[in-house]
């Protein structure tokens, strides 16, 4: 036998004063130290060096389960880890998850719901303390077909149900924190995946100028619609849920040309629901410039004194707008009329932010008036209309919206 043992191997002594093997490792930030009841030969030692080999891979893995190594250990690590193995299934996880209480936003949880059938239906009779990296990894290179985006959105409802495993002390770690979808992710998905397929495609002055004539034509309401969506970059929801007043003040200061969007109006299946903005920044002031505020100003006419909403149907129907259907069909025939090329209604939010850079606007600005937390969001989608400005505040300095 050598004088000196592999690392995390060591020799203590026992009550009954004879020697014994113990094995060191370190799990969830624990230090473990676990008798292996083994005397002390050359033989055995090795056993352990393979065992503790066994342990440390399992641990990186995510599968490590004290009670496979250790059953009858009665060790401070013991107390913490050592629970027996569930049977419950992944199925069965989400099953029993309610992602209404899970998530903060009722369309959040709409679409975490539909997006949890995909793991679902891949792992639905796995016992949730067998799911490891492997497994996953093999789900996800299944779905090659399928954009990065798209994969990590079906992910998260199963990273979701093994956080409430971890709280409910089926598992001790979860697996799909040691996946990655980035360009470190180990061939696990392509470049073509990674890259966006987003097409950024604002509309021209030109296009802008023939879509609101033709808009006009339409209904006079369309027309302030889509100047104000060009103009002032709002979301939809943020248009369909625009009050001439909310619960804590005029949602629109004409004086100042100021517009407060403190919450949105979304739509599942036939019911409509108010909620918060999509983040923290979304709730913000955006500063109007002279065309957004003049499509408000004609509004005021249209729907001021029948309407809390500013906006109501312009599409036939009654009521203040509420679908998404209230504004697509109108667009497309629109666009039609003004024989501009098809673009998602969507657009005219890219078209401003783009149309603003060009014209030398700060980027911080700009960010702040799209409801962005800072700068990364505008250069990664509209750095190539980002004129070069040594200005640190915004001064409008393009033509665009006056």
């Amino acid at each position: 036998m050598g004088s000196e043992l592999p690392r995390g191997i060591n020799i203590r002594k026992n009550s009954s004063g004879s020697n014994s093997l113990y094995v060191t490792f370190t799990f969830r930030g624990v230090l473990c130290r676990e008798s292996l009841g083994l005397q002390v030969n050359d033989k055995n030692i090795r056993y352990a060096e393979q065992l503790l080999a066994d342990i440390n891979f399992r641990i990186k893995q995510g599968r490590f389960y004290f009670t496979d190594f250790f059953p009858e250990s009665r060790s401070r690590a013991a107390k913490l880890f050592g629970k027996k193995k569930s049977n419950v299934t992944i199925g069965e996880l989400f099953k029993q998850a309610n992602w209404s209480d899970l998530v903060p936003k009722l369309t959040t949880a709409d679409t975490y719901k539909k997006d949890s059938k995909w793991a679902d239906k891949w792992f639905h009779n796995v016992p949730v303390t067998e799911l490891n990296v492997s497994d996953i990894r093999k789900w996800i290179k299944s779905m090659s077909h399928l954009s990065r985006k798209t994969i990590s959105n079906r992910l998260i409802p199963l990273k979701t149900v093994l956080a409430i495993a971890i709280d409910d002390q089926l598992i001790d770690a979860n697996p799909c924190d040691n996946i990655s979808l980035g360009k470190f992710s180990k061939g696990l998905i392509s470049r073509s995946q990674r890259e966006s397929k987003y097409l950024i495609d604002p509309f021209s002055t030109d296009e802008i100028d023939r879509i609101l004539k033709a808009a006009e034509g339409y209904n006079a309401q369309a027309k302030n619609y889509f100047q104000l969506m060009f103009y002032a970059g709002l979301r939809p929801s943020e248009a369909k849920g625009l009050k001439w007043e909310s619960d804590d003040g005029n949602n629109i200061d004409f004086n100042n040309g100021l517009l407060f969007i403190r919450s949105t109006l979304v739509s599942l299946g036939n019911k409509q629901f108010k909620q918060t903005p999509k983040t923290k920044k979304s709730r913000r002031i955006i500063h109007l410039i002279p065309k957004a505020l003049k499509a408000l100003e004609a509004q005021i006419q249209i729907t001021k004194n029948i309407s809390p909403f500013v906006f109501n149907r312009f599409d036939g129907g009654d009521g203040h707008m509420t679908h998404n259907d209230h504004y697509y069909r109108p667009w497309t025939q629109i666009l039609k009329m003004a024989d501009v090329r098809y673009r998602p209604p969507y657009q005219t939010r890219h078209t401003y932010a783009s149309n603003l850079l060009s014209g030398g606007e700060n980027i911080w600005f700009v960010a702040n008036q799209m409801g962005h937390e800072d700068p990364e969001m505008i250069l990664k989608r509209y750095g190539r209309w980002i004129k070069q400005n040594s200005k640190k505040r915004h001064q409008y300095t393009s033509d665009y919206g006056r």
